[in-house]
């Protein structure tokens, strides 16, 4: 009997084993795609908490916490940006990272809902700016205009408005270098002028006059330097008009890398989605396994 009773025990265990190895075999979950998911959103998640932490560290360096009140500077502050950009990424990567590692089906809802909006509203954006070209034209010419208004109240935005003209589209103002009288530092005064009155940034002189930093000093002052001085320094053409240039130049470029963007969102929501129909399956099998645990 003691023989026989440590025989059927012994069957037992090993039966109980063999279900439990049958049960891991047979998981819902992919390996695959829970760990794909994961690793893809570590990285997103370190990446939103650099370009935050970027965004926390310029506006400290510029004390900007103390003038927060300028919201006309916020909005144009390329710091905000970053600052703004990086959280939402940051609680991006943190839904999509914790919710494939834990298997938490509300949070991998909330990162594809999160992913879906981010679609929609890109794929938004794209229709209104082909609906309304002209309105958009006038919109973002209004927006460079606020920039160049507020060109020395941020080291950001300077540094920005520096690199467009000078490294990226080689062009001066919004239309023309005279859009440099909307700023209070570059206008042509009659009464009471000083050295950068009628003139332009650095940025927008020709390579060879950027090693001298006032080369734009008097650049558009035609009554006493002339014409011709100021056109062999400056660049002539208008941001806005060489930024349309690129773009037409640059359009299969421009159009891969969003089409990229776009399949990337949609695997990502598509991947979560995936997990968290399995993870949901694999939870309705052990509740049938399991009816003492509903």
């Amino acid at each position: 009997m003691p023989q026989q009773a440590a025989t059927s025990s012994g069957n037992a265990a090993r039966g109980l084993r063999i279900r439990y190895r049958r049960h891991k075999e047979t998981s819902e979950i992919s390996p695959l795609i829970k760990y794909l998911l994961f690793g893809s959103n570590v990285i997103l998640w370190l990446f939103g908490f650099f370009l935050f932490g970027v965004g926390v560290y310029a506006w400290i360096e510029k004390d900007t916490f103390t003038r927060l009140s300028n919201l006309s500077v916020i909005v144009f502050d390329p710091a905000f940006i970053f600052l703004v950009v990086g959280s939402f990424v940051f609680v991006i990567g943190f839904c999509g990272c914790v919710g494939a590692l834990r298997e938490n089906t509300n949070l991998l809802l909330a990162f594809s809902f999160a992913l879906g909006i981010i679609f929609f509203a890109e794929l938004a954006l794209g229709i209104l700016i082909f609906m309304y070209k002209e309105k958009v034209k006038d919109e973002v010419k209004q927006n460079l205009v606020s920039m160049i208004t507020n060109y020395r109240e941020d080291e950001d935005l300077q540094d920005l408005i520096d690199w467009i003209q000078r490294d990226w589209l080689k062009c001066c103002g919004v239309a023309i270098p005279d859009d440099w009288d909307q700023n209070q530092y570059f206008m042509c005064k009659i009464l009471d002028p000083w050295i950068e009155s009628c003139g332009v940034p650095p940025s927008c002189c020709y390579p060879e006059y950027t090693h001298n930093r006032q080369c734009g000093y008097g650049a558009r002052n035609k009554t006493l330097i002339g014409n011709e001085v100021g056109i062999n320094k400056i660049y002539q053409d208008g941001c806005l008009k060489k930024g349309e240039e690129w773009f037409k130049a640059h359009i299969l470029t421009v159009s891969i890398v969003v089409v990229c963007f776009a399949v990337l969102q949609i695997l990502g929501i598509c991947t979560a989605q995936s997990l968290r129909s399995d993870i949901n399956t694999q939870k309705s099998r052990w509740f049938r396994d399991h009816p003492r645990y509903r």
